[in-house]
């Protein structure tokens, strides 16, 4: 069992995950600011930068790999930020969409890093595989160091955000507001800026270039399935990042040892486990998850046969009905009328009798209730808004589940309390339900 303290491990798995927290509070930010594929822009033109980085660090005779990793970083800094600005120049001067704009600066500073990137792949070697490790990510070969420079690039970021988290959520959520009372700053928007620059180029060390838009992004996607309020979604963001970041680290040493697959990339690892996240965010989620759409969906249906079965029970009594003839009323195929009839029984509102089946005291006030909407919504649609008499089942057949005691009082009053229905049916007595 590897444990979190080896020094070989400790690197990459402590690193990774402080990176991972300061790259998923930005995603957060980016996610609200909608700007999500800024990261993707601004990592790809941080890359030429790294090339230059290592060019420059051969040129001055650096060995150490801090001095390597500090001018790179450097590099690659600038040149993320210059990819901002050119996005903006494009945006402001030259009337080019968003999405053109980070497209274009993409490919276009992707590249001049490659075509930098040849020029260095036969005369310095070495550098040129070193390079590669900033395009794809090697987490693996993270230090002591990397934890002491990602932590303290973690917690200013954290600093930052709660020190300036009233006037960040002005600026994001009510732009317009917060200028035209004096609160916007240009140190917040450039700050912004700075720490998503800063982001993508330290997350490169991990990630990769190629990899890192996932990793600011689908932390933040996944959050916002959980929650709509903006502080808990920066720390769902957070938490979801730095397990990701956990999970992925382990699986790409444990997973070799304990089958004979190769050992999985750490970057990709990361990213997967944090897009698995978020697609089980999209699946679960307890406010849009599919399978709670799903659920309601199937919900709703089943009742709306419950109640269709209460109306044609109500109609048949005093006489019992058979199961043949609920088949022969096509009310709803077999299996889902089955499944209604079994849920009405165990609810106590449907009694089985040897000639079939008949309504129980609270079954016949609760079909009483749904005939008497029905016929007051028909009733509302005749006299009120004019519909035709054979438009007024279907329209009641449909909106007879989904009106509230509430409603159903309304149109007693606006009715003025009617008896009969426009078909000169009688309208079930209110207290009888009592």
């Amino acid at each position: 069992m590897i444990s979190v303290l080896d020094p070989v491990f400790r690197g990459p798995f402590w690193g990774s995950i402080l990176m991972a927290i300061a790259s998923s509070i930005i995603g957060a930010i980016a996610f609200v600011r909608k700007e999500t594929l800024l990261g993707e822009s601004l990592s790809h033109s941080a890359y030429p930068g790294v090339i230059l980085g290592v060019i420059f660090s051969v040129s001055l005779g650096f060995k150490q790999d801090l001095a390597v990793m500090s001018l790179v970083l450097v590099f690659g800094f600038v040149f993320a930020y210059l990819g901002y600005l050119c996005i903006r120049v494009l945006q402001s001067k030259f009337n080019v969409s968003s999405d053109v704009a980070q497209s274009y600066i993409l490919t276009a500073f992707l590249g001049l890093g490659i075509t930098l990137a040849s020029l260095i792949q036969k005369s310095h070697s070495v550098w040129y595989q070193k390079i590669r490790n900033y395009l794809f990510g090697q987490a693996v070969t993270m230090s002591d160091i990397h934890i002491l420079f990602y932590g303290g690039f973690a917690l200013i970021v954290t600093f930052f955000v709660v020190v300036y988290f009233t006037q960040l959520k002005a600026m994001l959520f009510d732009p317009v507001f917060c200028k035209n009372i004096g609160a916007e700053s240009k140190i917040m928007k450039h700050g912004i800026t700075a720490f998503f620059a800063l982001v993508v180029v330290l997350g490169m060390r991990s990630v990769g270039t190629i990899l890192m838009c996932g990793m600011i992004v689908a932390p933040a996607v996944c959050a916002k399935q959980i929650t709509n309020r903006f502080s808990k979604m920066i720390v769902v963001s957070a938490v979801i990042g730095a397990i990701s970041a956990a999970v992925g680290v382990y699986l790409s040493v444990i997973v070799p040892e304990v089958s004979s697959l190769q050992r999985l990339p750490t970057g990709p690892a990361i990213v997967i486990v944090a897009s698995s996240f978020c697609l089980l965010a999209f699946l679960f989620s307890a406010k849009t998850g599919l399978f709670l759409k799903l659920y309601r969906k199937f919900s709703f249906q089943s009742r709306c046969v419950q109640e269709h079965l209460l109306k044609f029970l109500w109609k048949q009594a005093p006489n019992h009905t058979t199961i043949k003839d609920l088949h022969n009323r096509k009310i709803s195929g077999k299996l889902a009328l089955n499944l209604a009839l079994g849920k009405l029984k165990r609810g106590g509102w449907v009694e089985k009798c040897d000639n079939g089946y008949s309504l129980s005291e609270d079954g016949r006030r609760k079909a009483a209730y749904i005939v008497r909407v029905h016929r007051l919504w028909e009733l509302y649609l005749s006299k009120c808004l004019g519909f035709s008499e054979h438009q007024l089942h279907n329209c009641a057949e449909e909106i007879e589940h989904v009106i509230t005691p509430e409603v159903e009082d309304e149109l007693t009053k606006l009715l003025e309390n009617p008896q009969v229905d426009p078909h000169n049916q009688p309208i079930p007595n209110k207290e009888f339900m009592l």
